[in-house]
């Protein structure tokens, strides 16, 4: 059996399954499609959103929209008279009736003759009687009919997708701004602008945001404080020296009770191995002061780098204004050159058409009187060879003096 031999009424008496057979879809299919649109629309309004809200970096953030989304097709039908205007302020007119009537003179009153339709209705206006002296009717009537114009408007409304609500989550840093951050995005959502209705619409929850990751890394390459460093270089050379007058007293202690008799009183552990007229704790300062120095190079060092890195980049910000500002002349030259050549296009075009005017007027004065445009003509040709034959004079004379000189 055929699909299209197939047919579905549901308890309700609606017959659909035709559609479904000319569409090539059910109903599963048609919610497939509602929210793949659907995710589609949310996908759109969330980047617009968050590109709105990237001025706060990392302390704004959507955490989702509510998309609503109508794939119902709408037509209105709208249909609107108006009077037709054939020129501003003027109707059309249709039909006209005018009628006039006039009486002067003496007699009877104005009125129709007896027995006719006129007269089965007089008008309502006062007569004159018969008698003597002079008397002026006069009755005027008009019907103008106006064309009507119908105007008919169809309007078809495609689907289309509405923001309804949206959830935010916001940094306790910025909660001097939740309210500026509500407008930006309602307005970049298309929401309404009343405060009543953005509460409704906008959910803006405050919490405390964990440090960012870049920042957590830049910290981590921080380098210690130069206290801190100078601490821990005091402690290490402290460690060593005490390890080397512990290793010196251990590997000169006597081997036997006789030998340690034998031998005379040493002198302070580990100052017979300094150098001479320095004792440890001028030894220690020396090796502080030399470790402080190098610290303090170092310091020295990275600041001039510091320096020379902050140059290189405003340098490298001057070269880029440099280059932009070269863009725009070049922009600006583009379009001026541009406006040259449509105003020489249009200087073209009007000397054409005044050409083409100036050689009508000539053929219709030519085809008007023959006579006299040959005249004309005679006469510019006569001046022609007048011209022509004066400048050759004056060129043979000028020849003339050329061979003399």
């Amino acid at each position: 059996m055929q699909p299209e031999n197939v047919h579905v009424v549901d308890q309700d008496g609606i017959y659909d399954s035709e559609e479904l057979v000319k569409t090539n879809q059910t109903s599963v299919d048609k919610s497939a499609e509602v929210l793949s649109l659907k995710a589609q629309y949310e996908n759109y309004y969330l980047k617009k959103a968050r590109k709105a809200i990237a001025i706060y970096e990392d302390r704004v953030r959507i955490a989702g929209l509510e998309v609503e989304v109508s794939l119902t097709d709408t037509k209105t039908l709208t249909s609107a008279f108006k009077p037709s205007m054939a020129e501003e302020g003027t109707g059309v007119v249709r039909s006209k009736l005018t009628e006039r009537e006039s009486f002067e003179g003496e007699g009877s009153a104005p009125g129709g003759s007896p027995g006719v339709e006129s007269n089965l209705f007089p008008p309502e206006y006062q007569t004159a009687g018969s008698g003597s002296g002079p008397s002026t009717y006069d009755r005027s009537k008009e019907i103008v009919n106006y064309e009507m114009d119908q105007i008919t408007t169809e309007e078809t409304s495609t689907p289309s997708a509405i923001v309804k609500s949206a959830a935010v989550v916001v940094d306790f840093s910025l909660q001097d701004e939740v309210e500026a951050i509500k407008n930006i995005i309602a307005n970049t959502l298309g929401l309404a602008p009343d405060v009543a209705g953005l509460n409704d619409k906008i959910s803006i929850q405050l919490t405390q945001f964990p440090v960012v990751k870049d920042i957590q890394e830049a910290i981590q390459e921080l380098p210690p404080p130069v206290w801190v460093q100078l601490a821990q270089m005091i402690v290490l050379a402290v460690v060593l020296i005490a390890i080397l007058i512990f290793l010196r007293s251990w590997l000169a202690r006597p081997t036997s009770s006789q030998e340690m008799a034998d031998q005379p009183p040493t002198v302070q552990l580990g100052e017979e191995h300094l150098p001479k007229g320095l004792t440890v704790k001028d030894y220690i300062d020396q090796l502080l002061n030399e470790q402080f120095a190098y610290m303090k190079k170092e310091h020295e060092e990275s600041q001039e780098q510091m320096q020379v890195d902050i140059l290189q980049k405003e340098k490298g910000e001057e070269l880029v204004a440099q280059k932009e500002a070269e863009e725009h002349a070049q922009i600006v030259a583009i379009d001026a050159e541009k406006r040259a050549q449509e105003e020489e296009v249009l200087q073209e075009e009007t000397e054409t058409e005044r050409r083409k005017d100036v050689f009508e007027q000539i053929r219709e004065f030519a085809e008007t009187d023959p006579t006299a445009t040959a005249d004309v003509l005679r006469t510019w040709l006569v001046e022609e060879d007048d011209s022509t034959s004066e400048a050759d004079s004056a060129n043979s004379e000028v020849s003339e003096t050329d061979e003399e000189s």
